[in-house]
Parts: C-alpha cells; structure tokens; sequence
C-alpha cells in the first residue's frame, strides 16, 4: 500500500507487494484541496512514484515567519489620531451665569479615551454633543438657582425669630413652679439653599405651633397631678388598715406598690384591694370548715363499731362419688339469725334423686364494741335455735330407716335431736338456747375467720358432722388527712407620679447659599482596530472550535474600521505571515484578492500575503485566504498586522486559533478461538480471529464541515496474500449504542443477493468480479473484497485516492454508507465500531503471519498497531531405547529377537507465548506383529514458566525457584495442592505416571487406553485441564513404552502427536534378523520380581518362560533407565 503521507513513527510497510515511497505532507494537502477523484485503475498496476529518502514531517513544523511574533502583539496598535471639538456654545452659557453670581471655574478637558471603530467613534460624538447640552443646561440652572435662595432665606429667618421670642416669654412665666427644659433644633441651620430655607421656615412655623401646645399640655397636667396624689393618699390609709385586720384573722398579708397617674387608676387599685380582702376572708372560712369536718370524721373512725359478717359449715363428708355429693351448709344475716342447711343421700341417688334434706334456723346473739382507735372487740353472747325441717324427696328404699339429726354445743352438749325414716316432711319448733363467752379483738381492715359456734351431725348409714361457724370482717375506715393551704392576701399601694414638667424647642439660625459652577472642553483620539474571522465551508466560525485535518478553512481580513479615518491618498498595508502547516493555493489566493482591486504579493520563504491599496473614497472588499490542517495534533493560530501610510499607525489583528485533535489510533487485535490475545504468539489451532477496533475518540470535540465529512469514513484492511484466508460468512461488525451496549451485526456473504446488496463489475474481457457485500441486519457499512488482479471500481479508486492508500493485492474495505449519519453517531460521540475477522492460516511451517489495518477519517488514513503470529513449525520425535542400563537409542538399528526395548515418546513441546490448547493427544501405533506391548509404561508431564496473575490456589503441587535438571525433571520449592500462590510468582509443574498410578489428580487429566486388536496406544490430557493453563507457559507431555521384540523384520513404529486438532507424525524403524538357532535365554542370577499392569493387560501371543524372562529384564531396565536418554526440547 502506498501511502501519500506517512507520519514518522505511526508504522511500517511490512510486505514487499506495497510501494516503496512516501509523498510529503504538503502534497497531500494539496491533493486534499484540488483534486476530487481519481478514474479506477488495476491494484496490481499501481506502482511507487515517490523517493522512499524523503524526510517525512510528522509534527507541525514551527512557523518560519512573523506569525509568533504578530500573535504577542495581537489585539495591539502603535499610534493615535486626535478628534477637534468644537466648545463655543458651552462658553456662553457659563459667562452668563456668572454674570448673575454663579461662581463659574473652568476644568481640565474631558478625555473620551481612544475609539477602535468606525461605530464606536460616532458614538462617541453623539456623546459628546449630548453632554455640552448638558453643560449648558447646568450653567443656566445655577443662575435661577441663586435668584430662589435669596428670596427663600429672608422668608425663614424672619419665622426662626418670632419661634425663639415667645419660647423666652414662657421660660419666665413657669420656670418658677416647674422645670422648664429649652431644646434647640439645629435643622434649622442649612446649606441656604432655597428649597432648604422653604423647609426651614415651614419648621420654624410648625416648631412655633408646637411650643403653644406644649404649654397648654402642661397647665392641664398640673391639676390632674394635685388631683391624683389627693386620691392616693385616701388609698394608702385604708390599705394599712385593713392589712391589720386579716393579719388578726391569720391571714399572710403582703404589699406591693403601683405608680397611679389618675384618679382612675387609684380607684381601680381601691377595687382590687377590697376584692383581695373579700377572696382572704372567703379562703380562710373554707380552710376553718375543713379542718372542723375532719375532726368530726376522725372521731367517728376512732369509736366505730361497722363490721361485716358471713357463716358456713364445716363438714366431715361422705363419700360423694357414691353417696351423691352429699352437702352441709348454711348462712347468717347482720342481725345473727341463721340457717343451715344439709342432705340426706344413699346408693341410690343416681336412680331416683336426693332423699330429702333438712334445715335448722336460730339466731346468734353477738356484739361489737369500739376500741377508740378504730380497733373493735366482738363479743358472742348466746345461741338461739327456732326451728328444724325436714324435706322428703322420694321414698326411702333403704333397709336402714334410722336417719337423725343432732345439734351441739361446742364442749358436746347436745341442745336438739331429732329421730325419723325419711319418707315424711316434718317441722320441729325447739325455742331453746344457750350461753357463749367468746370475745376477739380484731383490727381496723382484718377478718375474724371461722369462729365456732354450734356442732351439727347429720347421721344415717354414714354420718356427716359440721360446725356452724362465723367470721368478722372491720369495715372502719380512717379518713384521709388534709392539708388546707395558707391563706393569703396582697394589697397594693399607690405611688405618686412623676411631677409634670415643660419642654420648649428654640431654632438655629439659618444661611443663605452662593451656586458654584464649572464647564470643561473635550479630548478625543482614535485607533481603530482589525479582525480576523475564520469560518469552514459551511460558514460555521471555527476561531476556538477544533477543525479536522484537510477541512478547507477561510480567513476573512476585515479592515473595515480603518476607513472610518482616512483621507484620500492614504495607503493601507496589510501583511500575513501564515501558521506552518498549511495547506493553501497561492494562485487562487492572490487571484481572488487581485480581482477586489488589491496589489498583492506572496513571499514563500517566509509564506507571507502582503495586499496593498491606496484610497480612493470606495471601500474594497477584504482579503480572504483559503488554507486546510495538514498535521494532526497541530495548533493553527494567525495573525495579521495593518499599516496606514506606512508607519503613521500600525495595528495587529485578534489572533484565531484552531486546533486539530490528536491522530487516531485504531488497534488490531488477534485472538485464539477462546478469544484469549495471542498477538505475538505460536498458534497451533490455524482458526484465529483478527480484530479491527477503531479510535474515533479524538473526535468528539471537533466540527467538521459538509464537505470533510462527505470525504466519507472506512476501514481497510489489507489481506497478507498466501497468509490467511478470510470466512467472510463469520464476519461479525461490533457497535456501541447511546446505552454503552454492545451490537454484534454478522455480514452474510451468501445471502446478501436476496437483500440486493451483491455486485459485479466488470472491465473489457476480465471475468474477475469485485463483491460489495451488505450488512444485513444494518445499513451501516458496504463492504468491498477485492481480490488480487481484479479490477478496482471507480467508487472504490476514489476512496483510496483520497486517503493516500494504493494496495497491491487482495483487500476488504467497509465504508460507512451515510458518511453523515455515521459521523453523528460514532464519530463524533466517540463510539468505536470493531470488525472481527475470521481466518484460517494457510502460511508454511514456521512462518510468522503479520497483518495490521487502516482506519479512513474524513478522507485520512490511519495505521493500526502490527500484529503478529507464527505458524510452529514443530514435530514430536520417536526413539527405541534399549533396556539393558546403557540406554542406547536403537533408532535404524538391530533390536534382538526377545528383547525388551522402551519406545520413547517425545510430545511437542509447547514455546511458552501460545494459543490456548485445547487438545494434546500421543497415539502410538505399534506393530504387533513384531512388538508385544508389556503393559508397562511411564509418563511425565512438564509445565514451566507459569507466573501467577494473582492469589491463587491449584489443584496440584507448583514447583517455585525452580531448576530444570539434566533429566529433565524440576526441583525447587513445593507449593501445596490448595495452597495459597502468591500474586506474581512464577511456578512450573512436574506430574510423573505409569500403569500403577492411582493418584487422583494425574488421573482425572491423564487417560491411557490401549487398543490390543488395533495395536494403538493412546494417552490423552484432560481438555479443561488444558484450557486452564492459559496461553503463557510452557507444556510437554513425554511418554515410554515397554515393548517385547517378537518377530523379526523391518518393524515401523508411529507416534501421532495430536495439538489442537492438527497431527504432528513421526515414526522409529528398527531391524531384527532372524535368529540362526534359537536359543533358551538363562535365569536371570537375581530373582526379579513379575510387574504386571494394574491399568492394562499384558498382550501377545503367546506367554512363554522366555517372554517372562525377557519381561523381567525389561522391567528392570525400564526403571534403571527411564530417565536416562532422552532428547530434552531445549537441546
């Protein structure tokens, strides 16, 4: 590819097919500006045309000329012009005023500083007349000013006078009955102005007004004070008078004291203190009853004799499950009398019902006494008994006919018997009674419980026995305490007012105001100033805004204001040294100015315009340059100077400024088929995948014009011919969305026919056909695959025109297909678009496989980083070693008929930058014709050069400070399986096996098989295991078989070692001759023990006392030299 401008630095061609040569910034910016298109042409016709030698300038040079210089002095000018002022029509005024007596002094002239434009020197003017009409108009004001303070002064004095005198006339009429203060008011002493004096005498007027009722207030004042202070002393008298009367009843009496200032107010305190007196004797009667209702209840509590009483029956009870819950009980009302009550029951209850029952009524004679304290003594005196009935229910079914009923006296006296059968109701009347002496104290709120006072027996086939008893509850109850509160009393006295006084006011003099005046003549100068603008295409301003590099740019020179002063026949310079590392058309510059009537000239070693005119009364239309950006990351100030009439006034112009952003820097990426980076790596799978990510970062500040962004945005990537080839149907586009998700659009070749994306072009009698393949799922991008030798399109040569690109050879290239839309919404909002390209490597063994990409902005190319991959060129190797302790490899040579050999595997070894793996198989084909496999085998498996990436913990044992040794094992410090790794350790691992391993770990990633009828041997690494290690660090897998000769004959043994789905192929050839007399080997001298397989079966045809002797001495000498010879990858 051939690139018209190449920054330093930014890359490297990296194929020959690609020119040699680099065009020149400059002459890109040319291209930019002048040229739209270019007709197509063949790729493979594109030669180079410029010298490779040419220095290319990747960084905006510094500026050669003046423009450094004009930007310090920006916005600066040397040089004024002085404006006359014409001042006659304010003199005027001023000499009259001071005719009529205005003091009129002449100041300094007033400076109106220096105008910069045209605008703002009329403005100027018009000021300056409007403010010598104001001078005048202030010049008249002070003379009719004057004339009003005179007359305004007399006015005032005369009323300040005429205050003052009758203020002197009062003083001397109640100085002597009262205090009489005099307060001047010195407001009175003003500026003398007229409006003053007129307040002045208004003051004085009211102030007179003012004095006379002040002396009115005071006579009537005085008669209210006699008045009051008569009244309060009545008030005091009597409050001292009563206050002895409550103190006598015990009443708290306090005083206070009130300044009364009526009589009013002496009579509303004489109605609040007999109020007071009235609520004292009140409170203090309801305090005497209180306390008397609480001796009286006191009193009552102390004899009260109140008490509460209840009877029952205590019984003895039959067997109430059987004889019917059989009862006695009874009740006793508040004048003793009484009734007890209890039934008769047998077995036969439950069938016909209570028998009968019987009641005893009597009174108890008691009495109760007062203690005096509240306490009482109950007394029981006797027991009368009135009556018993007997209530038959049913008839008595009972052999036994003897019911009875007895009454007793607490010591067994009986008082009442009664004899019956129970089937008659009957009514005893007994009138007898007897004596009790019983007395019991009992407290105020206690109960006397359960006091005895008659046994009763209700006898039949069982007897139930009760005593009457009574209880005494003390009812009394004390009276709650009280606690009256004190009675109180607050009379008030009356306190004499203050003695009523007399304030007069007297005046200051006034004064009388001479006017002071002043007028000024006028400076004024002008310097006027110039402009730059800068606008893109579309007439947007891009002076502080960020441009993009070729976006043609237009400086205006507006000079404007420097006709606002000049005369006819002077002559303007204007000189613009401009920025280094511009694109511009010196023709068509000068051209353009020429035809607006300017001399202009061009000095292109220092890239300066200077335009000259001389002025004639017309204004001409200003200069213009067009230029464009050349450098990314570049900084485009400018600024112009101006003189007039040569040196009599220079000024430099504003300087505009322009930036462009920095250079995109679109990556490529490679990845395995498990996506990890294998960017200069070994890649064993050929299935890779290239990323092309771009950067439109850089442009999310800028403002591109129409035109910059009609120039259109692609992605190029250039197929390395013979390297790789593309799946075009798993070609994916990834986009951002506003959301910062994550689209994956997949460009299907094979079906873009039915969506009409599909077209073939072709030229003369070539059949080769370019294929424009569209998104399906979006409209975002046309995708073009050229091949090598096809004719490139019109559309397509105008996009690599553009941007400087001529590749040789196949190539796919994705162009936006709404160049505005698309800047919308990527460019400009920086989201990046990524491309993932599938490949398959078709490059030889060995061969490193580089590709990169270029990003296409605004009609500028961009290379991506170089990323690279290798193709390994690798091979596992097969040996036969003996067995008899020398371990002589047997490669080509003669192995003995009964011999024991091992078969040496030697896996690939994987370089330490590569692929993730996936698989790694080793397959041994043996000749079992020839060969009898023993069951016995021997394996290792070597990791080195892991580093951990943080804490980690493994499933095995990690070697750290390791050493690889001669034997091709590793010693150092053991990390334990589930150990912590620490973050940034490098370890390596070291696993050995054979047919008796039972380990669990090298179990679940090692599987051995082996194939008897097939004579294939196979061992196989767990795949996750695999995947598990990453793509840093290397891994080996080595393996020994044991195998018996058992024939003779040119005996082929292979090893297929299998990594990622390729097949590394190797085989060893060995000879046995045919015996010329067979012969019986002896009996080893030391006894070896048989090792048979506890994994796989011995195998052959036949076992016989020579293969077991043979199989002895081969074990023996598989475990002496197993680690012996052995071809080690670093070798």
């Amino acid at each position: 590819m051939n690139q018209k401008e190449q920054l330093q630095g930014h890359g490297y061609f990296r194929k020959q097919k690609w020119a040699k040569g680099l065009a020149s910034g400059i002459a890109l910016g040319a291209a930019v500006i002048t040229f739209a298109g270019a007709t197509g042409v063949s790729a493979d016709e594109t030669t180079a045309t410029t010298d490779n030698t040419t220095e290319v300038v990747t960084s905006q040079p510094e500026s050669i000329n003046d423009n450094n210089v004009y930007a310090e002095n920006a916005n600066t000018s040397e040089g004024t012009l002085a404006v006359d002022i014409d001042n006659s029509n304010v003199e005027a005024a001023a000499t009259e005023a001071s005719n009529v007596g205005v003091d009129v002094t002449k100041e300094a002239a007033k400076d109106y500083g220096t105008d910069t434009t045209t605008d703002g020197l009329n403005d100027t003017k018009s000021e300056i007349a409007n403010d010598q009409e104001k001078q005048i108009e202030a010049l008249e004001q002070a003379a009719a000013t004057q004339n009003a303070n005179n007359t305004a002064y007399a006015d005032a004095q005369a009323a300040i006078e005429t205050n003052n005198d009758y203020v002197n006339n009062a003083k001397d009429t109640y100085g002597s009955e009262t205090t009489v203060t005099v307060t001047n008011d010195s407001s009175t002493a003003t500026d003398g102005t007229a409006e003053a004096n007129k307040v002045t005498k208004t003051t004085a007027e009211q102030t007179l007004a003012d004095n006379k009722e002040a002396v009115a207030e005071y006579v009537e004042a005085k008669a209210k004070y006699d008045a009051t202070v008569s009244k309060a002393e009545e008030l005091n008298a009597a409050v001292e008078a009563a206050a002895n009367e409550l103190k006598n009843k015990g009443v708290t009496v306090t005083t206070s004291s009130q300044v009364v200032h009526s009589v009013a107010e002496v009579e509303a305190l004489q109605a609040q203190n007999d109020a007071a007196i009235a609520q004292a004797n009140s409170d203090k009667a309801a305090v005497d009853a209180l306390l008397a209702q609480y001796a009286a209840d006191l009193a009552a509590f102390n004899n009260g004799t109140n008490v509460s009483i209840s009877a029952g029956v205590y019984t003895q009870d039959v067997d109430n499950l059987t004889y019917g819950n059989s009862f006695m009980n009874g009740t006793i009302n508040a004048d003793g009398t009484f009734t007890f009550t209890h039934d008769m029951n047998d077995g036969l209850n439950d069938t016909y019902g209570t028998l009968g029952t019987g009641t005893l009524t009597g009174k108890l004679n008691y009495r109760v006494e007062s203690q005096g304290n509240g306490n009482i003594t109950v007394y029981l005196d006797s027991v009368e008994l009135y009556t018993y009935s007997y209530t038959a229910y049913r008839p008595n079914y009972a052999v036994n006919q003897n019911l009875n009923f007895h009454v007793y006296t607490l010591g067994g006296t009986e008082i009442y018997n009664t004899y019956h059968t129970g089937n008659n109701s009957f009514t005893d009347t007994i009138n007898r009674s007897t004596t009790l002496t019983y007395e019991h104290g009992v407290s105020v709120g206690d109960t006397l419980a359960n006091v005895g006072f008659l046994n009763i027996d209700d006898n039949w086939i069982y007897n139930t026995h009760g005593q009457a008893v009574i209880s005494f509850t003390n009812t009394n109850k004390a009276p709650d305490p009280v606690n009256p509160p004190e009675v109180t009393a607050n009379l008030v006295t009356a306190v004499n007012p203050e003695k009523p006084t007399l304030a007069l006011t007297s005046l200051s003099d006034t004064t009388n105001q001479t006017i002071k005046a002043s007028y000024y003549d006028y400076q004024l100068n002008y310097s006027p100033v110039v402009e730059k603008d800068r606008a893109n295409s579309d007439g947007v301003d891009m002076d502080g805004k960020t441009a993009v590099k070729g976006d043609v740019l237009t400086d205006t020179l507006d000079i404007s204001n420097i006709y606002a002063n000049l005369n006819v026949g002077d002559t303007v310079t204007i000189i613009d040294p401009l920025e280094a590392g511009e694109y511009y058309n010196v023709d068509d510059n000068i051209a353009a100015a020429v035809a607006n009537g300017w001399e202009v000239s061009y000095d292109a070693a220092t890239e300066t315009f200077t335009y000259k005119t001389t002025y004639t009364g017309e204004k001409l239309v200003v200069p213009t340059v067009d230029w464009a950006p050349a450098y990314d990351a570049a900084y485009y100030d400018n600024t112009y100077k101006v003189l007039v009439n040569d040196n009599l006034y220079q000024v430099y112009s504003n300087t505009v400024k322009t930036p462009t952003p920095e250079a995109p820097q679109p990556t490529k990426e490679i990845t395995d088929t498990h996506g990890n980076d294998i960017d200069g790596s070994t890649t064993f799978d050929k299935n890779v995948v290239f990323h092309l990510n771009t950067d439109y970062t850089p442009y999310t500040d800028v403002t591109a014009s129409t035109d910059a962004i009609s120039k259109g945005f692609a992605i190029l990537d250039d197929v390395e011919d013979g390297m790789f080839t593309v799946n075009e149907d798993g070609i994916v586009i990834r986009l951002t969305d506003d959301n910062g998700e994550t689209t994956t659009l997949s460009t299907d070749i094979a079906d873009v026919t039915e969506a009409g994306g599909v077209s073939t072009n072709h030229t003369g009698d070539n059949d080769s056909e370019e294929t424009t393949a569209v998104n399906k799922l979006n409209d975002l991008f046309t995708m073009y695959h050229v091949l090598a030798g096809e004719t490139i399109s019109d559309e397509v040569q105008a996009i690599l025109d553009q941007s400087g690109l001529s590749p040789v050879g196949e190539f796919y290239l994705w162009v936006a297909k709404d160049p505005a839309s698309f800047y919308t919404n990527y460019v400009k909002a920086g989201k990046n678009v990524t491309v993932d390209l599938p490949a398959y490597l078709t490059a030889d063994a060995g061969t490193v496989v580089p590709n990169d990409f270029y990003q296409i902005d605004f009609g500028n190319a961009y290379q991506s980083n170089l990323v690279t991959v290798q193709v390994p060129d690798v091979s596992p190797e097969k040996h036969a070693i003996s067995t008899d302790g020398t371990n002589t490899v047997l490669d080509n040579q003669t192995v003995g008929l009964g011999e024991v050999i091992n078969y040496l595997l030697d896996g690939i070894e994987i370089p330490e930058h590569h692929d993730t793996l996936w698989q790694y198989d080793l397959t041994d084909i043996m000749d079992t014709v020839h060969d009898r496999y023993t069951g016995n085998y021997n394996g290792e498996i070597i990791g080195t050069k892991y580093v951990a990436s943080e804490d980690l913990t493994l499933a095995y044992d990690v070697i750290t400070d390791y050493t690889v040794n001669a034997d091709g094992s590793i010693s150092g410090t053991v990390i334990k399986a589930g150990d912590v790794i620490p973050e940034g350790t490098e370890y390596a691992f070291y696993f050995t096996f054979n047919q008796d391993t039972n380990e669990e770990f090298v179990n679940s990633i090692v599987k051995v098989t082996w194939d008897e009828e097939a004579g294939v041997w196979k061992l196989v690494v767990d795949s996750d295991f695999l995947q598990s290690l990453g793509i840093v660090g290397t891994f080996d897998v080595n393996a020994w078989l044991e195998a018996e000769r058992i024939a003779s004959g040119d005996v082929h043994n292979i090893l297929i070692n299998t990594i990622n789905g390729v097949d590394y192929q190797t085989e060893v050839v060995t000879d046995t001759p045919d015996p010329e007399v067979p012969e019986t080997p002896e009996t080893p001298v030391e006894d070896v023990p048989v090792v048979q397989s506890s994994v796989l079966p011995l195998t052959g045809d036949e076992t016989t006392p020579l293969n077991i002797i043979a199989s002895l001495i081969g074990v023996l000498m598989f475990v002496l030299g197993i680690f012996g010879i052995r071809k080690r990858k670093e070798d």
